[in-house]
């Protein structure tokens, strides 16, 4: 289970280093607007994630709840 967490992490941390990085050093100009348009979505992933995770904490439980955002993490950076 520590690998899956740990693994979950460098995920998250691989996707989100670039996607700032990238745009900020690319656009001159437009910097703000393509830092914003990178930086929205995660905001609205942190308000939008609690009511959608709530059912499935309650259906199989916060440790399997969080393993299975863990793997959905992972697929993503793969």
């Amino acid at each position: 289970r520590r690998v899956l967490f740990r693994s979950a992490g460098a995920s998250i941390a691989f996707i989100g280093v670039p996607a700032t990085v990238i745009p900020a050093l690319y656009f001159k100009r437009y910097r703000v607007v393509a830092l914003c348009l990178v930086t929205v979505p995660a905001s609205i992933t942190v308000m939008c994630a609690p009511p959608m995770l709530t059912p499935l904490i309650e259906q199989y439980g916060w440790r399997d709840a969080n393993m299975a955002v863990a793997a959905i993490c992972i697929q993503v950076h793969i």
